[in-house]
């Protein structure tokens, strides 16, 4: 925000002062009093307020209450007529020579005054806001900018903006990364859900020392429309709150007395239509001078949502503006505004959210001096949301798991890191690589299939998960070390009205034990009785959360989600309306001791719930065909692709063995290198290394991208089928586009191909379509190859092809170093890297080092890029992504200033050659008793080794061979672009490096 903001805004009110110094005046001027036999004692009702003030006149006299003094004047003209009061309703009158003037007093005039201050007060933070969007907004005489595409992130925007606005600092992005330590990826996430947006918003804001010196506030409003309980006693005694109808939001955005600034969270095809039929009704209207350009639309019906602030609102034209925030690749945000009708807005914001099914909404951002105390949890917030213990976080869960699986690996990461840290210490989990929540490690040694880990939960949940959680703990040997109960709460007969069989103050008691013995509880209930609007439409809506705090004297729990992308990290519920919410549900207790177990009087539970077989685990069997899921996933069709080659694979063994967790496989879309990197560790960890993975990217301007190459492949795979399987990935919007070619099903990006009809040029595809009518379908070459060519809005390259074939890829793994880029802290393995360099510093240190350094993680020496990102002093993301390249020595200063920081025994140093017979002599490693003392850093230019402009940095895992036929083998620090391993000749890769850096372990003294 510009210095003189607080100048201009105080002009501003001098001026508007002046320009109202007659309703200061407003004692001064004579009203006419109809009844010239009126006693001066008597109040008068005038104005809007009539009514009232006639009801309690009598009663404000003689109380001593509040009167309207009156003041007589004999002085007036006894022929002119009378003027009224500026700003009255009263008629003019023609008043006598005796006729009496009412004169109202300053000190009577307090409505007024606020009201005028009011108005006054908001039309100042009208102009403030213009003067601080102004300089933002696109003009059209600004000619082409250049977004930077690889940071979409206009939810990361809004919350920037609207804290500078708030707050009158110069608040940025780096400024949110830094503070809430996000992982670097969500630079790239063009869309988040409202529920995110508030977490990280709401941290920021409680935790930033500028947020918290200026008192500044948020809220969330979500668009649920029907309500449960009108009476209910507010929204979960919490901020939550939501609007019903359009009348409301109108009034929401008038009456804004804590001048607060919005993000919104809409659906923007529904604007871009809107603003494409008022473009077309301009050209077709002769009256309209000039040709107005035509939109291109840029948006599918089915699509993320995006954030926008409201830059402006006029109540009298039923307008709203929207001002859509982007950021340039010199740095500068810009903000495209959009005029619309409110009611066009509106129904945007009433579009669900297609990934969580939730409604949108917006939040609030504002000052205030109310200060709300929060219940205090009995666990770390840190580690509720899993960035304690690295890896997988709450917020990285797929939302389609179902709630009591998520909640069940919750409540076993509580016990592992309180209730087992003392008892057990030694515990891991079942993967060594697989860190933080353990829902993958929950599915795997339960041996849940797809269908069970994607299902929902319903009222029989509570009892499976106390089942399912001892089987659990079983095959773990943690029996003896966890004591555990569970309660179900119903009403006798299972009747919709009657008694229960646990009282409301026994529940409470239950709680109340669970916070003081800082025990587990999970608790099951009815998420729209507990939210008091209907959320979930099932006749079952179950949910689960963590209990984390309790307050007696107010008579609120505070909860933690199982679900954050949907209801948030925390949230409150009153005691009285979650007791209802959990009749018919129960709840988990895990404890440390017997005794605390013995105290919930839940033995005829546990007892009813094991003697029901219903409730037990499925029994396991071996399928003996291929069966598809319900939704689509990218494992389906490289399970199917392993299936007719003839290896042992289906959907389950394929995403449980390919060393990734569970959520980040439950997806419909992976870039092809990523899905490339999930079939060769499927290979090498369940075939023994008995297929083999080829990717071609069909890459603009490339060898690759013609279509005889896609002809060739296609014929190369369908001679023989037995050895070879194709598998193409193309954009589903090009095919869909083509109504004469798409069936109608849509079945994913991935199809594998069938065959090839060299007279039409037909391919033959099969998708991962449930429905096996509309599995199999019929494109074009040129239209398929089209599809195949366009680039992917993740990866931000072409997509293409993955061959898999029955050749041995156990030569990848022949004198390697092993390094793997799972072995450091990655948060999400299949989103591009930013800032490549940092992601192969923090594989080093956490090769290198392992345990033996002190990790600022808080994970035993394992490391990730964002450790070393918030090291810096300052960074600007425009420019860390625009680096076209780095040289060797500003690799090394940043390497060794990261080491420092972190307390890392690790040093850097320069090893450039330009000649090429030390090239290979440069590459290699020193190792002494089989454990690396030297690594290799190559930074390299792109576009020679993979045909896509940029610059990335890779770790050098093996050099083979000593001059000509050499090759060096490298982990790449942007794996789901470039692809994860890759292997070149060593000629060819020297004359693409720029940059050799080798790094040392320090001697200890």
């Amino acid at each position: 925000m510009p210095a003189s903001a607080d100048d201009k805004l105080n002009e501003i009110l001098r001026k508007l002062d002046y320009m109202h110094e007659d309703i200061k005046k407003f004692g001064g001027i004579p009203l006419p009093l109809i009844d010239e036999h009126a006693s001066p004692d008597s109040s008068i009702p005038i104005g809007r307020n009539a009514r009232f003030s006639m009801a309690r006149a009598t009663t404000d006299k003689d109380t001593g209450g509040p009167t309207i003094n009156l003041v007589t004047s004999a002085e007036g003209c006894p022929s002119a007529p009378q003027a009224p009061c500026p700003g009255s309703s009263a008629t003019p009158t023609r008043a006598g020579a005796a006729s009496k003037r009412v004169v109202l007093s300053v000190e009577g005039s307090s409505e007024a005054l606020d009201a005028s201050s009011r108005r006054r007060i908001s039309q100042a933070e009208k102009q403030k806001l213009k003067d601080f969007v102004k300089p933002l907004l696109l003009q059209q005489g600004m000619g082409d900018v250049h977004e930077l595409t690889n940071a979409p992130c206009a939810w990361l925007l809004s919350i920037a903006l609207t804290c500078s606005y708030v707050a009158s600092e110069n608040i940025t992005i780096e400024d949110i990364l830094r503070q809430n330590r996000l992982a670097m990826h969500y630079v790239s996430f063009p869309s988040v859900t409202l529920a995110e947006l508030y977490d990280i918003s709401n941290e920021f804001i409680e935790h930033h020392p500028k947020m918290v010196e200026k008192k500044v506030r948020c809220e969330v409003v979500t668009f649920d429309t029907e309500t449960m309980d009108e009476q209910s006693d507010g929204m979960n005694a919490d901020d939550r709150f939501f609007i019903r109808s359009l009348s409301q939001f109108r009034k929401e955005l008038t009456q804004n007395s804590d001048n607060p600034m919005y993000i919104v969270n809409f659906d923007p095809y529904l604007i871009e239509q809107h603003e494409i039929r008022m473009r077309i009704n301009d050209i077709e209207n002769p009256d309209t001078e000039g040709q107005p350009d035509l939109i291109k639309p840029r948006w599918s019906a089915k699509n993320q949502g995006t954030f926008a602030l409201v830059t402006d609102f006029r109540p009298a034209l039923h307008s709203v503006s929207l001002g859509v925030p982007l950021l340039l690749e010199d740095g500068r945000i810009i903000i495209e505004e959009h005029t619309v009708p409110l009611q066009t807005l509106y129904n945007a914001l009433c579009v669900k959210d297609g990934y969580c099914n939730r409604s949108r909404g917006f939040l609030r951002v504002f000052r205030s001096e109310q200060h709300i105390e929060k219940i205090p949890s009995i666990f770390p917030l840190g580690m509720l949301d899993g960035t304690h213990s690295g890896g997988l976080s709450m917020t990285a869960i797929d939302t389609s798991i179902a709630p009591h699986i998520v909640g069940l690996a919750l409540l076993h990461h509580l016990v592992t890191q309180t209730l087992l840290s003392e008892k057990a210490p030694n515990v891991k989990s079942g993967a060594a690589t697989l860190r933080g929540i353990p829902v993958t490690e929950l599915c795997q040694v339960l041996n849940l299939d797809i269908a069970t880990i994607v299902g929902c939960s319903n009222k029989a949940s509570v009892s499976m998960a106390f089942s399912w959680y001892r089987v659990f703990l079983d095959k773990l040997n943690l029996t003896e070390n966890v004591a555990l109960g569970v309660v179900l709460i119903n009403r006798r007969g299972g009747a919709d009205d009657g008694p229960v069989n646990v009282q409301d103050d026994v529940f409470m008691s239950h709680i109340d034990l669970a916070i003081r013995t800082k025990s587990v509880m999970l608790i099951g209930f009815n998420v729209n009785i507990a939210l008091n609007v209907v959320v979930d439409p099932r006749p079952e809506p179950c949910h689960f959360a963590i209990v984390i705090g309790l307050d007696i004297e107010q008579g609120i729990v505070r909860l933690a989600d199982v679900s954050v992308k949907k209801y948030r990290k925390t949230w409150n519920v009153p005691l009285p309306r979650l007791y209802n919410a959990v009749i018919g549900y129960g709840y988990l207790v895990a404890a440390s001791s017997p005794e605390t177990i013995a105290m919930l009087n839940a033995k005829q539970y546990e007892k009813s719930i094991l003697g029901d077989a219903r409730y037990s685990l499925p029994p396991t069997m071996r399928l003996h065909r291929f069966e598809y899921p319900k939704k689509n996933y990218v494992v389906t069709i490289l399970a199917e692709a392993f299936d007719t080659l003839g290896f042992d694979a289906n959907v389950e063994t394929v995403a449980n063995l390919s060393g990734f967790h569970i959520s980040f496989m439950l997806s419909a879309h992976l870039p092809l290198e990523s899905a490339a990197t999930v079939a060769r560790n499927y290979s090498h960890n369940h075939l023994g290394d008995q297929a083999s993975i080829l990717t071609t990217h069909m890459d603009k301007d490339t060898k690759n991208s013609t279509p005889q190459t896609l002809i060739d492949q296609i014929c190369l795979a369908v001679e023989s089928p037995k050895e070879r399987c194709l598998i193409v990935n193309f954009d589903t919007a090009v095919i869909q586009a083509n109504k004469g070619v798409w069936n109608g099903g849509s079945g994913g990006p991935y199809a594998i191909v069938l065959s090839y009809d060299k007279d039409t040029s037909l391919v033959t595809l099969s998708d991962a379509n449930q429905e096996a009518f509309l599995r199999t379908w019929v494109c074009p070459l040129n239209l398929l190859f089209d599809a195949i060519s366009a680039v992917d809005s993740i990866s931000l390259r072409a997509r293409g092809t993955l061959l898999l074939t029955t050749e041995m890829q156990n030569d990848n793994y022949v004198g390697t170093y092993g390094y793997d880029m799972t072995h450091s802290l990655v948060h999400h393995p299949f989103k591009p890297s930013v800032w490549p360099a940092l992601h192969c510093l923090a594989l080093v240190a956490s090769e290198m080092c392992g345990s033996d350094a002190v990790a600022t993680s808080n994970c035993s020496g394992l490391y990730s890029s964002e450790d070393f990102l918030y090291t810096k002093t300052a960074f600007s993301v425009p420019k860390e992504i625009l680096a076209s390249r780095l040289d060797s020595r500003e690799i090394v200063d940043f390497a060794n200033s990261a080491f420092g920081r972190l307390h890392i025994p690790l040093e850097a140093s320069t090893a450039d050659s330009s000649e090429s017979k030390n090239f290979l002599e440069t590459c290699r490693d020193k190792s002494d008793g089989g454990k690396n003392v030297t690594v290799t850093l190559l930074g390299y230019d792109t576009f020679p080794i993979h045909g896509v402009h940029g610059f990335s940095v890779g770790v050098v895992n093996r050099v083979r061979g000593e001059k000509s036929g050499s090759t060096v083998q490298v982990v790449d620090g942007n794996g789901c672009t470039l692809g994860s391993v890759w292997e070149r000749p060593a000629d060819e890769l020297e004359k693409a490096v720029t940059a050799v850096v080798r790094i040392t372990r320090k001697t200890v003294n």
